[in-house]
C-alpha cells in the first residue's frame, strides 16, 4: 500500500525500537535533508538528486512529498 501524503506530512505513526524512532517528516528535517543531500557522495550515487542541493530544493522537495 503506498505511504499517503498524511503519513508523511506528520500525521503517521512514530515506529520505535531500543535503537531506533522513526517518525514522519516535517518542515524542522528540511535543513539535515538538504545537508544529506547536498553530499556529493550522496548526488553522485542517484539520478534525481541534483547537485550542489540547495535549501530551496530541499523545501520543493517537501512540498512535493507532503502535497503542500
Amino acid at each position: 500500500m503506498p505511504i499517503t501524503a498524511a503519513e508523511v506530512a506528520g500525521d503517521g505513526p512514530v515506529l520505535t525500537t531500543p535503537r531506533l524512532s522513526l517518525r514522519p517528516l516535517n518542515r524542522e528535517d528540511i535543513p539535515r535533508v538538504v545537508e544529506l543531500a547536498g553530499d556529493p557522495d550522496i548526488a553522485l550515487k542517484t539520478a534525481s538528486i541534483p547537485y550542489p542541493y540547495a535549501l530551496d530544493d530541499g523545501y520543493v522537495w517537501f512540498e512535493t512529498m507532503t502535497g503542500g
